[in-house]
């Protein structure tokens, strides 16, 4: 019945705590808690964390990239009224590789929220995991959600974090993360605010364009949204102007033009 030498609460603790903290606080924690003073490291627990990974790894069945595949597929009129809409959150963020420090990966990280309920969390790292979707499916299977549920995805509208919403579930919506657009729009104000110093009234032009832009995607105005990035794109290009950034400027308003079009493309 256990065929390991390690009792099952002590790897459970040794996954759990690993998960939050450093291995080495994890192994000084257990060393606090638990009579295991001996032989407890950062090495041993980074091993049996391993261990436990690799096993829940093999639990894991092939690769599905919707709930429209495989059991989930049949039956939809047999399931029960679904328990309200669940929204998801996906994020990505590069970290440093700690053994190659001329590398770095991308971890990707959601935050699922049921209605009512608990929130959970799951993380995987793009490219090197085989089954991302498979394993988002059934994070949220272990949520309670089911096949005819609706689905809110919050992203922040790159191409790996948006191709890993785009089949999971056919009732699903995407709607782009504000703080991410926000931070572009800031982006676009300082290469404004400097614009000013040089050339006072298109500056500022662009500084009112930039509030206007703002205003119109908080109130979910899409066609007018474009319709002024086309336009501040415009005046920049055909800007004179003695600006040392302005080519970076006109470079960042044409990536958010690209930007805002995909999400609203996709959304």
């Amino acid at each position: 019945m256990l065929p390991d030498h390690v009792a099952p609460e002590r790897l459970y603790l040794e996954t759990r705590w690993a998960s939050l903290v450093p291995y080495a606080a994890a192994a000084d924690l257990l060393a606090d808690v638990l009579p295991v003073r001996s032989g407890v490291n950062a090495t041993t627990v980074r091993q049996h964390v391993l261990r436990t990974a690799e096993r829940i790894e093999g639990d894991l069945a092939e690769q599905r990239a919707s709930f429209t595949e495989g059991p989930d597929s049949r039956g939809w009129d047999d399931l029960p009224v679904p328990d309200g809409r669940m929204a998801i959150g996906l994020d990505g963020g590069y970290i440093r590789d700690w053994r190659d420090r001329k590398r770095n990966f991308e971890l990707i990280v959601d935050r699922s929220m049921p209605e009512e309920g608990e929130a959970r969390y799951i993380g995987f790292v793009h490219g090197y995991d085989r089954k991302p979707q498979r394993r988002i499916i059934d994070h949220l299977r272990q949520q309670g959600f089911q096949a005819d549920q609706d689905l809110t995805f919050i992203t922040d509208g790159g191409e790996e974090v948006r191709a890993l919403a785009e089949r999971i579930s056919p009732c699903s919506e995407h709607v782009l993360d504000w703080f991410h657009v926000t931070m572009r729009i800031t982006v676009l104000r300082q290469f404004a605010q400097g614009l000013v110093h040089h050339d006072k009234e298109p500056g500022m032009a662009a500084l009112d364009e930039l509030r206007r832009i703002k205003w119109f995607l908080w109130h979910g105005n899409t066609y007018r949204t474009r319709e002024v990035i086309d336009d501040l794109l415009l005046d920049l290009d055909a800007l004179d102007s003695r600006y040392p950034k302005l080519r970076k400027f006109r470079t960042a308003m044409r990536e958010f033009q690209v930007y805002i079009a995909s999400a609203l493309l996709h959304g």
